[in-house]
């Protein structure tokens, strides 16, 4: 009689044990790691890599800001450019500015700073200047340089170049 009770008790024991764990109510201290982690929150940049560090695809420097206006674009500004411009003005650059790059995108509305409207500062802007923008950030505006390579920097101002 004694035998079923106990075995009883054990199945009873692994279903509580069992629940328990898979509800969190029971964890070990490492199953939590992730829930501590760094977060990119938005408008921050990723984690930057280690200094030293250099990617696959070697190191960028595309200079100094008061330089930018001497930059130039390496391919120019064909049918496939601007397709791809588009690709990527719509993927980073419509959340803020909008389709129309107006500065009226759907989370513009949430930004202390309102978004630059970009057919109306592009018209004093060299191309150097909207390239380093894009992939250096400005004020409030975050940098798209470990997101955007420089060719597909350049197709995006060529693409911005089009917006009226």
């Amino acid at each position: 009689m004694k035998r079923p009770r106990i075995a009883l008790f054990a199945i009873a024991a692994v279903g509580a044990l069992s629940l328990a764990w898979a509800t969190g109510v029971i964890s070990l201290p490492w199953t939590h790691d992730l829930d501590f982690q760094p977060a990119i929150k938005p408008q921050k940049m990723p984690i930057l890599p280690p200094e030293g560090a250099v990617p696959i695809t070697g190191r960028v420097d595309d200079g100094e800001r008061a330089n930018a206006d001497k930059l130039t674009a390496a391919a120019p500004a064909d049918t496939s450019s601007l397709r791809r411009g588009h690709n990527a003005f719509v993927t980073y650059c419509t959340p803020c500015h909008g389709g129309a790059g107006a500065g009226d995108g759907t989370v513009a509305k949430f930004l202390p700073i309102p978004p630059a409207n970009i057919p109306v500062v592009m018209a004093d802007r060299s191309d150097g200047s909207l390239y380093y923008t894009i992939r250096h950030g400005n004020v409030i505006m975050p940098g798209y340089a470990y997101a955007l390579s420089r060719d597909r920097a350049w197709d995006v101002v060529h693409y911005v170049r089009t917006l009226k």
